[in-house]
Formats: C-alpha cells, sequence, structure tokens
C-alpha cells in the first residue's frame, strides 16, 4: 500500500506544482501587479494560441528545420 501510496504522490506533485504557478500568474494579473502587455492572462494566453495555432505550426515547422539543417551542418 505504501508503494501505491509514493507513486499517487509522485504523479500529484508535478500537477499541484503546474496548477499552484497557473493560479499565481492568474492571481498577478488579476491584481494587475504587472502590465497586461508583458504578462497576459493564462487564458489570454490560451486564447491566442487556439486562435492562431495554424500560424505557430507553420513557424514552428520553419524552425524546427532550420534548427535540424544547422545541426547536420555543424
Amino acid at each position: 500500500m505504501k508503494k501505491k501510496f509514493q507513486n499517487i504522490l509522485n504523479k500529484l506533485l508535478p500537477v499541484s506544482l503546474i496548477a499552484l504557478i497557473l493560479l499565481i500568474w492568474f492571481v498577478v494579473n488579476k491584481l494587475q501587479l504587472v502590465e497586461p502587455f508583458l504578462l497576459p492572462s493564462p487564458i489570454a494566453v490560451g486564447q491566442a494560441f487556439v486562435e492562431n495555432f495554424g500560424v505557430l505550426m507553420g513557424h514552428a515547422a520553419t524552425s524546427l528545420t532550420e534548427s535540424f539543417l544547422g545541426l547536420g551542418l555543424a
């Protein structure tokens, strides 16, 4: 039983840490401690990612191609 609990705990800690970071990010944005153009809310970032997914993937493909070509030439 102890091994199972440790396994659950090992999976729960990273998820909890990510949730805590997102919560802090959201609270900092809501309290306007940082200007939104410097640190947009996580919701705004998610919306921009969904709206511009095609453009982002096109640029990601170009960046990966250039990286692999550069690595291959080196």
